[in-house]
């Protein structure tokens, strides 16, 4: 329900077949290398383990301050009053896994909802981040598959005043409705450019084919308009909560007096015990195969080989870690490197990678671009660069620079106290030892080649790994068949929202017709509405920044006619399904179609007329899934209600309307603080955006049923 006033006032080059090699391989004549750069001589090579060759080095050993807040906040602190400022982690043991199917992103939204609504209750963001800019403060938020984590940095002093905001922002704050329609749209975005760069879609399909079901779910425009303020709302009272986070700091400060600010900051955070993340296990797809996308457009070719590994905490993890550096490192010492300068003309670009975090298998992956020529010589360089590895071509001089540069990773990667104890907070919550971070740098120093060529003679086994190409065919120097076949094609469409398709299988429609009836019974009863004969609502608020006063009535079966008033003038629409018009005091005049089309809407969905959709032929009332239901008459009107899982009261009204040019807009009306006025329940606050934008903010002041208006004085005219 909303005020009028808006409406009034591909070729492939031929070739020759070749045998296949096993693991779908082909051979292809090979490429005549030029000669190697000698590697240099271990006695000429520089001090490239950073002064760990004599006397192997771990992490100094933290002590922090560990303390608990009554609520199950754990803190860990680690003064250290040399430092200029104060970095500090909260850590949330949630994640992008414990998003629903039918709402990909919803962590995500409400991490960052939380962070862009102010601060607290009443609080405008606005002058919140101007407080924190004044200050030097600086507060992030960053989501992962099972952790969210709030990054806080400031300078020394002003730790106080940086926890009197992040607590309140955390532990009382409701995301205010702006701020989730903020957050939406920036997963918006990111869902439309996710195809803009080549390298970043060859990694994700790959991965893809990879993990298959244990990846977390994809967000897309659909799985994003599920989103409102009731999902985000019952996922902070599931998973953010004091008991199921961390707050690490360290920098210059005195632990006693941080506590002390920490317990004033988030001594009013409450909420249940930890629930934990997890994702299913999924088996990949077998054999590892090539999927392909033939893009004219590209002006090199792309490609990521992907493979499951050891994962975190494996005990050869170390190994793994070395051997991603000698294949493919920083720096101009690595295979990939070594390639590249052999044949120029392919324009080989190409790092190897080990990425292992909680909760799903280990990647081991080569990822990079070649001269959109030679992307089947390149690949097949790679792979026969990775069969001299497992071949044992590993010497004493190149491991030593391997190691060296995973440890100088691994040590700049965790430099600050916060985020080692972050880090090894993850590993404990994956089931690994305490420690961690210092047992896997100990490991790294330990590593041999022949942990390293163990780990080689698995990993690096061409035909394990999950292809992904991105390439314009047309012009490559070689059938992309040599390389691997079939080749499954890359679906690169991004999927509109449909929010309003109602499902028509008998299942949808049953379980839609249940959930009515929960609809119908939190309103006061199937009954009441059955005995209704006219209804009429009154609400005052605004609509588009402009005072108003709205009259709605109804009179059964199909007689609407609504009165508004704003800023001393008054306008009234009339609508019995046949005849309507539009007037103001001696003046009346017939719909425009477009105010028609509201006024259809509007009667559509006004509540108790939703809540008995099943008693009208016309209608279609479907389950959507979750706690969705999509509601259709044979007039193109629809509308999706979420109903709130506890009362069966609908939180959230969607639909599509037009607007004064006739274009179609997404409309979202908010609906809380249901009210029983006798004989039916009805919100009595109703929040109005338009693509995302607020419009109408009203307040329900009186519901009437049985007064025994008559059509006469519905008609009659001002």
């Amino acid at each position: 329900m909303r005020a009028l006033v808006a409406a009034i006032l591909t070729m492939l080059p031929a070739a020759a077949q070749t045998p296949a090699r096993p693991g779908g391989i082909r051979k292809i004549p090979a490429v005549k290398p030029a000669p190697r750069p000698a590697a240099p001589a271990a006695s000429a090579l520089p001090d490239t383990a950073l002064g760990l060759r004599a006397a192997p080095r771990g992490f100094a050993p933290l002590a922090p301050v560990e303390a608990a807040l009554p609520n199950g906040l754990r803190l860990l602190l680690v003064s250290d009053r040399r430092l200029p400022w104060v970095t500090g982690s909260l850590v949330v043991h949630t994640g992008t896994l414990a998003d629903p199917a039918d709402r990909a992103g919803l962590t995500e939204v409400a991490a960052r909802a939380l962070r862009g609504s102010g601060g607290g209750a009443g609080l405008d963001p606005d002058a919140t981040e101007d407080r924190l800019e004044r200050a030097g403060i600086d507060i992030a938020v960053e989501v992962g598959e099972s952790a969210l984590t709030y990054t806080l940095r400031c300078p020394s002093g002003a730790l106080d005043g940086a926890l009197a905001i992040l607590g309140p922002m955390i532990s009382t704050a409701t995301p205010v409705p702006e701020a989730i329609d903020r957050a939406r749209a920036v997963l918006r975005d990111r869902v439309s450019a996710r195809n803009a760069n080549a390298e970043a879609v060859a990694a994700r399909e790959a991965a893809a084919d990879l993990l298959g079901a244990s990846a977390p779910p994809r967000p897309e425009f659909e799985t994003l308009n599920n989103i409102g303020p009731e999902d985000v709302r019952s996922l902070l009272a599931k998973h953010v909560t004091p008991g199921n986070a961390v707050l690490i700091l360290g920098g210059d400060f005195d632990p006693a007096a941080a506590r002390a600010a920490v317990e004033k900051a988030f001594g009013a955070w409450s909420g249940a015990a930890p629930q934990p993340v997890s994702a299913p296990a999924a088996e990949p797809r077998k054999p590892a195969g090539m999927r392909l996308a033939d893009l004219a457009y590209l002006p090199s070719a792309v490609f990521a080989l992907s493979r499951r590994a050891p994962g975190l905490g494996d005990p050869m993890g170390p190994a793994v870690l070395v051997l991603a550096e000698l294949a493919g490192g920083a720096g101009n010492q690595s295979r990939i490197a070594w390639l590249a300068h052999e044949h120029p003309s392919w324009s080989l670009r190409g790092r190897a990678s080990w990425e292992a975090a909680p909760n799903r298998p280990g990647i081991f992956a080569i990822r990079g671009t070649a001269d959109s020529s030679y992307p089947v010589e390149a690949l097949r360089g790679l792979f026969e660069k990775m069969e001299e590895i497992r071949a044992g071509s590993i010497d004493e001089a190149g491991l030593a620079q391997a190691r060296a540069r995973a440890i100088s990773a691994w040590t700049g990667r965790l430099s600050l106290a916060p985020l080692r104890l972050a880090y090894d907070e993850t590993a404990v919550r994956a089931g690994l030892p305490a420690g961690h971070s210092a047992a896997f740098l100990r490991g790294l120093h330990a590593v041999t080649k022949a942990d390293v060529a163990a780990a080689a003679k698995t990993l690096l086994d061409p035909a394990g790994f999950h292809l992904a190409l991105l390439t314009n065919a047309t012009i490559s120097n070689r059938p992309l068949s040599d390389l691997r076949e079939p080749a499954l094609p890359i679906d690169l469409t991004i999927a509109p929202a449909r929010p309003f398709d109602a499902k028509t299988d008998p299942a949808s429609l049953e379980e839609g017709r249940k959930q009515l009836a929960r609809f119908q019974e939190a309103l006061g009863g199937r009954a009441r509405l059955a005995a209704l004969r006219d209804f009429t609502i009154v609400s005052e608020g605004t609509h588009l920044g402009v005072p108003v006063k709205v009259w709605d009535r109804w009179l059964g079966p199909a007689t609407y006619r609504q009165d508004q008033e704003t800023g001393g003038s008054r306008v009234s629409v009339f609508y019995d399904g046949e005849i309507g018009w539009v007037g103001t005091p001696g003046r009346v005049g017939p719909l425009p179609p477009y105010v028609l089309t509201q006024v259809r809407g509007e009667l559509f969905r006004l509540p108790p007329l939703l809540a008995s959709s099943d008693s009208d032929p016309k209608r279609t009332v479907s389950h959507s899934g979750g706690n969705i239901l999509v509601i259709r008459n044979d007039r193109d009107q629809a509308a999706r209600l979420y109903l709130d899982e506890s009362t069966g009261l609908p939180g959230r009204l969607t639909y599509r309307s037009a607007n004064t040019s006739g274009a179609p807009v997404s409309v979202e009306e908010i609906w809380t603080e249901w009210k029983d006025f006798g004989s039916i329940k009805f919100p009595t606050r109703i929040l109005v955006r338009h693509d995302g934008t607020k419009v109408g903010d009203m307040t329900v002041t009186e519901v009437k049923t049985g007064s025994g208006i008559t059509k006469e004085e519905m008609e009659r005219k001002p």
